[in-house]
């Protein structure tokens, strides 16, 4: 089974406003990670400016393939969304002439995974659920992970969030989510707009936290997520307080998770910490946890965490 994706860099138009040069880095810096994978995994890419299509033939290359194309762009500050499904690009170059030619992709998945890409607006990757029962039955569920994301809208107000599957982090640690968060408040102090892709990998991140950092730096952590400690200029901007209440009760979600597999974890003590250091009230998290994606916190984790906090009170 191959799979295809279609990848678009975001933040392109941006840097052209910005100058010429930023502009180039950027889509040196996308070429060049493309080319990298490609030597990576076994798949065949069709790049174009700061878009791309790609054929991977297995789950495992195509899992190398993002993490090494993610990593690489990240530390640039560059971000990407993508789409996976399984298919076939049927990919053909026609000539036009002794000096022009073009790519023909004729496999109807190709427009699939096109119009499955323009829906997202999270920095990431959508995995379709074939995709990821393709995983479940290879026992990879270790490398996807869940997440949510913000549907483009007229009307801002009404801009629903959908879950969504992404390809998972490897034992994240504090310095990551301090450096995407960073990026992530520029962003939003520039484009109200586009600071919602951020959200997804946020959560993502926290999702596939390094354990260590629940016993050693969760006062630093839950100040990240809550923006306690950024500069005053950014502490009013408009998604702050609805993004880390979802970054909150992610976190609430990985420790209780963190739970089941290690008994050390002390998971009354930390989710009480994390409501005192967040501030909240227990009315307020009462009423928010019902309409909260389980996606962010799962069912089960959702029930665990009302007896916690009738336990507290």
């Amino acid at each position: 089974m191959s799979y295809i994706t279609f990848i678009d860099m975001i933040g392109t138009r941006a840097s052209a406003m910005l100058n010429n040069q930023e502009y180039t880095d950027a889509i040196n810096d996308f070429n060049n990670s493309l080319r990298q994978v490609s030597y990576a995994c076994k798949c065949k890419v069709y790049g174009y400016s700061d878009n791309a299509y790609a054929e991977i033939d297995n789950l495992t290359d195509m899992i190398t393939f993002f993490r090494i194309l993610r990593d690489n762009l990240m530390k640039n500050h560059r971000y990407f969304t993508a789409a996976v499904d399984q298919g076939s690009l049927h990919a053909e170059q026609v000539r036009l002439n002794n000096n022009s030619f073009s790519m023909k992709f004729t496999a109807p998945s190709t427009t699939d995974i096109y119009i499955k890409q323009c829906q997202y607006s999270g920095i990431g990757i959508l995995l379709s659920n074939e995709v990821v029962e393709d995983m479940r039955k290879q026992k990879m569920e270790s490398d996807f992970c869940q997440s949510i994301f913000q549907k483009h809208s007229v009307h801002e107000k009404e801009a629903e969030f959908v879950s969504v599957f992404d390809i998972s982090y490897k034992n994240v640690i504090l310095e990551k989510i301090e450096y995407l968060i960073s990026d992530y408040l520029i962003t939003a102090a520039t484009n109200d707009r586009a600071s919602r892709y951020y959200i997804t990998p946020i959560i993502s991140m926290i999702k596939c936290l390094n354990k260590d950092i629940i016993t050693n730096e969760l006062t630093s952590l839950i100040s990240l997520l809550s923006f306690k400690n950024i500069p005053d200029a950014f502490e009013k901007l408009p998604r702050n307080k609805e993004y880390s209440l979802f970054f909150m009760f992610a976190l609430i979600d990985f420790i209780l998770s963190l739970r089941e597999t290690n008994k050390s974890i002390d998971a009354i003590k930390n989710c009480e910490q994390v409501i005192k250091e967040y501030n909240i009230s227990y009315p307020e998290l009462i009423k928010k946890l019902p309409s909260i994606s389980t996606a962010v916190i799962s069912n089960i984790n959702k029930r665990h965490f009302l007896n916690i906090l009738y336990n507290i009170k």
